[in-house]
């Protein structure tokens, strides 16, 4: 059984009525779930089987036990003082009160069968072996056949329909508590029956926006580590996760899971890899990891459809949303510094990835130590807990783990409208003949990404979502009647490359806007003369990118006017 950490929960003491009893407050918190289409007992619901009047006048009822054990009865479910390790019997007693066989709690009492040992073997008075969940709970083993015997052998009280009865509500109410603790990622081990603590749940991204299902033929672009996100919302009482890895203005209980494709076990390990060596949070600019899941059963999966699962903070957007709600060709020239140190901290992050690979011989080893899909729609914002005034938008990269997705796939036309979405901002490489894909594929896709953000804040949110990918747009020979906007053109039959005179005359149009600060012009040279190199090993590495904008930030930080330039008013 999942043990819930001490100082989770408070002791729940509610102001009891005369007509109130404990079947009526658990029974109102089934049927409140019902209607939800929940199949679990919320945790703070079940709690009250620990109220001691609650427990007495359920002991006294006539399933009750008999009127000599109920202070020693009551004593042990609801003991005056109790430690960690100290065994409950509160959920037994919640699932026997449901079934209306209150007083057989004494027989689980004699035999020191605890709320530890849950869920019970399937009760076809037979025993079978079950999956540990890998936290608390005790061996199955050791409620043998004998003691189980011993508890369920009255016929009259416990046939077959009262046995099926107790398996589902013990299923209710042993729905897992999910918790983080410091400098370590928990990773829940589930039996297939076990039901998440999920209030509400409907497809969506890391960003926390809501999407439709993905046609069966955008798979062969989401197969390997990547998944599809669900929005859900914990019930309060099943988790503790605080608002250090959430960010100021974030709903409390609303989360993204993430479900993996993949069932292999290696392919799960990849994708937790680099969250599992650092401590992640929001002020590392990466999005923090809350907890893994895993479903365990025999032979197969179970018919949730995955067996692994990732749980994330939900964002209140990404990049892309930011641009288009805070920024239009008139915003404010005081956001530059912001922006810059955003920036600085983006690159900071892919750095601390790429460094992932140093235990590797290669320096340009094709698969470990890259994130592989760098782009607006992959950057989350939260608003910063700590900071207040115009810009608490705290910038975190997300959405990387496995890198077997960033081989090159053939492209069918079938998969051609979410190619077109994943493969703008890909790096020559993927398409030079020979060419090998590496970290520094990473550093041109931020490099389109950082132009991007110039463009948002130079001629507005417009202009990066119409006007420049229209400028790079160009006939995708590959496949009939498909526009692909990269920023790059293949030359010589497939042997080279070149960047396309549309973003060359892109960023001319910015150099000369009236708008473009000092820091910009630097930020866009840097961007063009190094980022954009065609050849990968000419491009800098993600270290030397994050000692460029930290010359810039520190650069503005002595001198106003290199990062806000002239502009008298921004209005």
């Amino acid at each position: 059984m999942r043990e819930v950490p001490s100082d989770a929960i408070q002791r729940n003491e509610p102001l009891l009525g005369e007509q109130r009893d404990l079947f009526d407050i658990l029974w109102d918190a089934i049927e409140a779930m019902d209607t939800m289409g929940i199949c679990f007992i919320p945790l703070d619901k079940l709690e009250m089987a620990r109220n001691p009047a609650l427990v007495e006048r359920a002991l006294r009822g006539k399933d009750g036990v008999t009127q000599d054990k109920i202070p020693e009865v009551l004593d042990t479910i609801c003991p005056k003082t109790s430690t960690k390790s100290s065994p409950s019997f509160f959920r037994i007693l919640s699932i026997l009160v449901l079934c209306q066989r209150t007083g057989y709690i004494q027989k689980f009492i004699d035999l020191g069968v605890n709320d530890s040992f849950l869920p019970f073997p399937e009760l076809r008075r037979r025993v079978r072996t079950t999956h540990s969940d890998n936290t608390e709970r005790q061996s199955v083993e050791e409620v043998n056949n004998r003691k189980l015997k011993e508890i369920f052998r009255d016929k009259s009280h416990w046939g077959r329909n009262e046995l099926e009865t107790f398996e589902t509500h013990q299923w209710r109410a042993i729905s897992p508590f999910l918790y983080r603790k410091r400098n370590s990622i928990p990773h829940f081990v589930l039996n297939s029956k076990d039901v998440l603590p999920f209030t509400r749940t409907g497809p969506g991204d890391l960003a926390g926006n809501k999407t439709e299902v993905l046609d069966e033929n955008d798979n062969i672009l989401l197969s390997g580590g990547f998944g599809d996100v669900d929005l859900v919302e914990i019930h309060p009482s099943h988790h503790d996760f605080s608002a250090k890895w959430q960010g100021r203005g974030s709903s409390k209980d609303s989360f993204a899971l993430k479900r993996l494709r993949s069932i292999n076990e290696n392919d799960f390990k990849m994708e937790v890899k680099a969250f599992r060596k650092y401590d992640f949070n929001i002020h590392q600019h990466f999005i923090p990891l809350l907890a893994t899941i895993e479903i365990v059963r025999e032979g197969a999966i179970d018919n949730r459809g995955w067996k692994y699962a990732l749980l994330f903070p939900k964002a209140q957007g990404n990049l892309t949303n930011l641009w288009e709600r805070n920024f239009n060709n008139n915003s404010l020239s005081s956001a530059l510094p912001w922006m810059a140190k955003q920036c600085f901290g983006l690159a900071g992050a892919v750095s601390r990835l790429h460094r992932e690979q140093d235990t590797y011989k290669e320096e340009d080893h094709p698969i470990y130590g890259r994130h592989g899909d760098i782009k607006a729609a992959n950057i989350l914002w939260f608003l910063d807990p700590e900071v207040e005034g115009p810009y608490p938008w705290h910038l975190v990269i997300a959405d990387f783990g496995l890198t077997e997705f960033h081989r090159n796939v053939s492209i069918s036309l079938q998969t051609a409208n979410r190619v077109k979405k994943t493969v703008s901002y890909q790096a020559p490489e993927f398409d030079v003949r020979g060419a090998r894909i590496s970290r520094r594929s990473d550093i041109w896709a931020l490099g389109c990404t950082f132009l991007e953000f110039v463009t948002c804040y130079i001629e507005g949110f417009q202009a990066v979502s119409e006007e420049f990918p229209s400028c790079r747009g160009e006939r995708d020979s590959r496949i009939m009647n498909f526009y692909e906007d990269k920023f790059y053109r293949i030359i010589n039959d497939g042997q080279e490359a070149i960047i396309k005179p549309g973003v060359k005359d892109w960023i001319s149009r910015l150099r000369d806007h009236p708008r473009c600060t000092p820091f910009l012009e630097s930020f866009i040279d840097f961007i063009e003369e190094h980022m954009f190199q065609i050849v990968p090993k000419s491009r800098p590495t993600a270290d030397e990118v994050v000692k460029k904008l930290e010359e810039f930030v520190k650069h503005g930080l002595r001198d106003r006017s290199f990062m806000e330039g002239n502009q008298r008013t921004d209005s």
